[in-house]
């Protein structure tokens, strides 16, 4: 009688009422674990509704692809599948029953619903289905970014679990050919959101590296696409990004970082590019320094060398942020090696004294600037006040 039933509820799925079809969507979850062999036939009835003409006939659809997951949990993986496709929906209301249920499959089921998630993440190598497989990627990397940020992911995705290293491992796997804009939400939205997610972990190392190899790639378009001057468009977020692993979060080391600016150090390639950009490389090529150890070969060179980005500052728009931070990270950085012995090259010493002339009065670090342009040379302490 039970097995009968279950058959007038599948047939139920394709009658003309949407009334019948919502019952039928809501009677099926209590009849499907019953008949295994029934399952699939049941299955593609709900998947009938889920693509109905009537949105609330959907909606009841989605819901029930919750419910059948959660009394068989061998169709986790097929229904979280066909949850994922179905955010590409238009409808506010229904993007929400689909997220929900998507929360649902990943507290049944976290490993497996993530890694359907993250197939998504991968581009296709099928130039045909670009456009349509971007736009789901944003939305899966969208609704990731949401339950972290709602703080839900992190209580279900558990420190070295199987999940964590299904969701660290595929959004890494994502970053060597996503987008820019897709690997700055992946990192910023997501990956350096994750509490475990640091210093030690081999995985944390395997994403650096990816997201070096990104940021270096963007750095050479940028460079040597046009030989007269050049605007850092690829290569911008990039600043960031690796500012936040290898500063904030500590991730890598610090010579790696340096490296990477290597081909912005010299006087003629930052002669190229922007004014604009100019400025922000020097910001954070001077926060990269003044994070470095002390003993660091690179920054030290990078220092001997500084004269270039004080003139470059003194010659900026002085009521701005980054040259003045830049300012205090050079000066700081430079006094630490005096402190250790260091002798500043005269070339430095002068440009600093430039610097220093051109600070006005009113500006807010004025005070802290004149306190940290001293440089020792042999006994001697050289204060300039300007």
């Amino acid at each position: 009688m039970r097995r009968n039933a279950l058959r007038q509820l599948i047939e139920a799925t394709h009658a003309s009422s949407s009334q019948v079809k919502i019952y039928a969507a809501n009677s099926i979850p209590d009849f499907f674990q019953d008949f295994p062999d029934l399952e699939e036939e049941a299955i593609n009835a709900v998947y009938d509704l889920c693509e109905d003409q009537v949105m609330q006939v959907r909606m009841e659809g989605y819901r029930t692809l919750a419910l059948l997951s959660k009394s068989e949990k061998r169709w986790i993986k097929r229904n979280a599948d066909v949850l994922v496709q179905l955010l590409q929906s238009d409808e506010p209301n229904e993007v929400n029953v689909v997220k929900k249920a998507l929360v649902e499959h990943l507290h049944m089921d976290p490993r497996i619903t993530l890694g359907v998630l993250c197939d998504q993440l991968r581009p296709s190598e099928d130039a045909m289905v670009h456009d349509d497989t971007t736009r789901l990627r944003k939305l899966v990397i969208n609704f990731l970014a949401g339950e972290v940020k709602k703080g839900s992911l992190q209580r279900i995705v558990l420190p070295d679990s199987d999940s964590e290293s299904t969701l660290i491992g595929g959004l890494i796997s994502a970053i060597p050919k996503s987008n820019n804009a897709d690997v700055e939400a992946i990192v910023n939205d997501i990956l350096l959101q994750l509490p475990s997610f640091g210093q030690s972990s081999n995985r944390a190392l395997s994403f650096v590296q990816a997201v070096l190899k990104r940021a270096k790639s963007a750095l050479d378009a940028d460079l040597y696409t046009n030989e007269k001057s050049t605007v850092l468009d690829q290569t911008r977020p990039y600043f960031d990004i690796l500012s936040k692993i290898f500063i904030m979060k500590r991730i890598g080391s610090m010579e790696e970082l340096l490296k990477f600016y290597n081909p912005l150090i010299s006087k003629t390639n930052l002669q190229k590019i922007s004014a604009e950009d100019r400025t922000l490389v020097i910001y954070y090529l001077a926060e990269a320094v003044a994070a470095s150890p002390k003993d660091s070969p690179i920054a030290r060179s990078i220092l001997g060398i500084s004269q270039t980005y004080f003139e470059y500052i003194a010659n900026s728009d002085l009521a701005q942020e980054h040259p003045i931070k830049a300012s205090l990270f050079l000066l700081r950085s430079s006094l630490e090696l005096l402190e250790d012995g260091w002798q500043m090259p005269s070339l430095v010493l002068n440009a600093i004294q430039g610097f220093g002339r051109v600070i006005p009065p009113s500006q807010t670090h004025s005070q802290e600037i004149q306190g940290l342009i001293r440089v020792r040379s042999g006994p001697f302490l050289i204060m300039f006040c300007f």
